[in-house]
């Protein structure tokens, strides 16, 4: 089976990306972007990756061989990668959010349908499993049982250097 080629952008959160995917069977990855040449030298090396695969010019690196792109900058830049990498015929993944204004949504939306290219928000969350319970309850109408006044949670991203906290509100009983 041939493997997907797979570009990330973004290597202070894409490091983990370029892990899972470099160690999944159908998956290679085949370019590196980031602003940072010391970032960039140091994901390539831990990687294998020839000096021509790495990039620190965005539009560059899209011209790079790669079927899907990984999008893990900060939250500013999400669309307009998310848009340019769609219209270079680029599969994308785009770490949350994907962007700050409905506008700026709908741009990624209509380049989605213009370029026939599959785009997918990497926000996890709503896949947990009490998370897709709760919907049911919402969905069945249990309001009975349940008055969702708000949600919390807490999720811990780690890493060698910082732990970052984000926080949701959780239902609570009444």
């Amino acid at each position: 089976m041939k493997k997907l080629k797979v570009g990330v952008v973004g290597l202070s959160r894409g490091r983990g990306f370029v892990s899972v995917f470099s160690a999944h069977p159908e998956l290679e990855i085949s370019a590196l972007c980031d602003i940072y040449e010391n970032k960039l030298a140091d994901v390539g090396d831990a990687f294998g990756l020839p000096d021509k695969a790495r990039f620190t010019d965005f539009d560059d690196f899209l011209n790079a061989d790669t079927d899907i792109v990984m999008i893990a900058t900060p939250i500013p830049f999400h669309a307009d990668q998310s848009i340019k990498s769609l219209q270079a015929g680029k599969h994308v993944l785009c770490e949350q959010t994907v962007a700050y204004t409905v506008e700026e949504c709908e741009k990624v939306v209509e380049a989605v349908k213009k370029s026939g290219k599959k785009f997918m928000m990497a926000e996890n969350y709503c896949y947990f499993h009490y998370i897709r319970e709760w919907k049911k309850i919402v969905e069945a109408g249990k309001k009975d049982i349940w008055k969702i006044v708000a949600l919390r949670a807490r999720v811990l991203f780690t890493s060698k250097a910082r732990h970052q906290k984000m926080e949701r509100f959780l239902p609570v009983p009444l």
